[in-house]
């Protein structure tokens, strides 16, 4: 399923997530408690299993996409990326949960580490952790679904940089 989002509401669980063989994530409610980490394969599954049960068609998922090129295809690991992605979109279907439009790589430019800093969303010595924050706090800026005070805490210090309507 995938939906669009009215401007300026937060489902219930936002989740994005940096998959591979250690996946990042990146959860937000819609109190804007957020939290991140990273897991393996298996604790990945029980969590989002988890919190899609708990939560339902009020919860909504987004990956990074991973393409496969020839490159990519040739790459050692590889195959754990897909996995996960497959995994989350098992789960999300079997739990109604809305499923986003996967994101490239370069769309978390826009969540910065300096603004997971500012936020207090960055975790020293978790990168898998900070990309899926990244590509949260991009989504969430892209969307307007940032409360005023969280939006310039964020965007504090900025010049010259807008958030993409």
């Amino acid at each position: 399923m995938i939906a669009a989002t009215d401007e300026g509401v937060l489902p219930s669980m936002t989740i994005w997530l940096d998959p591979g063989k250690t996946t990042g994530y990146a959860y937000l409610t819609e109190n804007y408690s957020f939290h991140s980490g990273e897991s393996d394969f298996m604790a990945l599954g029980t969590q989002l299993e988890l919190t899609f049960s708990i939560h339902g068609s009020a919860a909504w998922v987004g990956w990074e996409d991973f393409l496969i090129t020839p490159r990519t295809a040739s790459m050692h690991g590889s195959e754990f990326a897909l996995e996960a992605i497959g995994m989350t979109r098992y789960l999300a279907q079997k739990y109604e949960c809305t499923i986003l439009p996967a994101a490239p790589p370069s769309s978390r430019e826009l969540g910065s580490l300096i603004k997971l800093k500012r936020l207090g969303w960055y975790t020293p010595g978790r990168g898998h952790a900070n990309d899926a924050s990244s590509h949260l706090l991009s989504y969430c800026l892209r969307e307007h679904i940032l409360p005023d005070d969280l939006l310039h805490k964020a965007l504090s210090g900025d010049t010259g940089e807008h958030v993409a309507s």
